[in-house]
């Protein structure tokens, strides 16, 4: 077998270049990377709503919960059993997003009030028109 074939047992086991074991495939990367999100997702867990906006790290997932937030206590009430856990599933829903180690995008609030306001002044024309032609 020449140097550029590989041997299957070597499959996976190099990288592109072929003379290094990369660190991807050994799997320590990915185990380091995995404990870091754990720590993140049992961290978030624990803190309070204010310490999640003020660290930077968890900031994405704090404007997230506070957004579901608003929606819970807007449907459900805010002291109702009902909103307590659903504000409690948010969290927990956000915290393993973290753990699983994928990216939180928090709502774009002031796109939505854009489309929102848009829409609004449209319906104001149509009304307005409507009222000229009668």
């Amino acid at each position: 077998m020449s140097d550029e074939q590989e041997r299957p047992s070597d499959a996976g086991t190099r990288s592109e270049g072929g003379s290094q074991p990369s660190e991807r495939f050994d799997g320590s990367r990915d185990a380091n990377r995995a404990e870091q999100n754990r720590q993140m997702a049992n961290d978030f867990r624990q803190m309070t709503q204010a310490d999640r906006l003020m660290d930077r790290r968890y900031n994405d997932g704090a404007k997230l919960v506070a957004a579901l937030d608003a929606v819970i206590n807007d449907k459900y009430g805010e002291k109702s059993d009902m909103a307590r856990n659903m504000r409690e599933a948010a969290v927990e829903a956000v915290a393993q997003t973290m753990e699983r180690g994928e990216r939180i995008v928090p709502p774009q609030v002031k796109a939505i009030e854009r489309d929102v306001e848009a829409d609004h002044a449209r319906a104001t024309t149509r009304q307005e028109e409507a009222d000229r032609e009668r």
